[in-house]
C-alpha cells in the first residue's frame, strides 16, 4: 500500500513539474508612435516568425507563447524592437521614426520600387497644381499636366 502511494505521489508530481516546465500563456500588446498614436497593421514577430499584425487599434494577441520567447515588432519608417516575454501579459511597444531607411518610393500600377531602380521615363504631378485645377475628376486634372 506504502509503495502505490508512493508511485502516485511521484506520478503526480511529475505531471504537475511537466505542466509547469512547459507553460504556454497568452501576451497581448499595444503598438504606439512616439505621439502616443496606435499603429495599425504593424507586423508582430515571434521568435523570427510572423504571427499577428497590429487591429486598428494598434493592439495584438499572441496564444501560446513561451517564457523564453522574444516579441519582435518591425513597421515600414519605424526602428525594429524586440522584448523577452518572460511572466509579462502585456507587452508595450512605443516605436521611433527612422528616417535612414526610408528612401523615396514610386508607386507604379501594379506594384512598388525605389525610384533609383525605375527604367524609363517618370513623370510627377504636386497635389498642389492638381487642387489648382480645380476639376471634380482627377482624370481630368491630369490631363495635360505631364509631358
Amino acid at each position: 500500500m506504502y509503495s502505490t502511494t508512493k508511485r502516485v505521489a511521484l506520478l503526480v508530481f511529475l505531471c504537475l513539474l511537466c505542466s509547469f516546465t512547459f507553460a504556454q500563456q497568452h501576451v497581448s500588446g499595444i503598438v504606439k508612435d512616439t505621439n502616443g498614436e496606435p499603429l495599425i497593421g504593424v507586423n508582430v514577430m515571434l521568435d523570427g516568425k510572423a504571427t499577428a499584425i497590429t487591429d486598428i487599434n494598434g493592439k495584438f494577441l499572441l496564444n501560446d507563447v513561451k517564457s523564453s520567447s522574444v516579441v519582435s515588432i518591425s513597421y515600414v519608417g519605424y526602428k525594429k524592437q524586440s522584448m523577452p516575454v518572460g511572466k509579462k501579459t502585456f507587452l508595450d511597444f512605443v516605436l521611433e521614426e527612422d528616417t535612414e531607411l526610408l528612401e523615396e518610393v514610386v508607386v507604379v500600377g501594379y506594384g512598388t520600387m525605389k525610384k533609383n531602380d525605375l527604367v524609363g521615363s517618370v513623370g510627377s504631378v504636386s497635389t498642389e497644381k492638381l487642387v489648382m485645377k480645380g476639376t471634380p475628376s482627377l482624370m481630368e486634372a491630369l490631363q495635360g499636366s505631364v509631358a
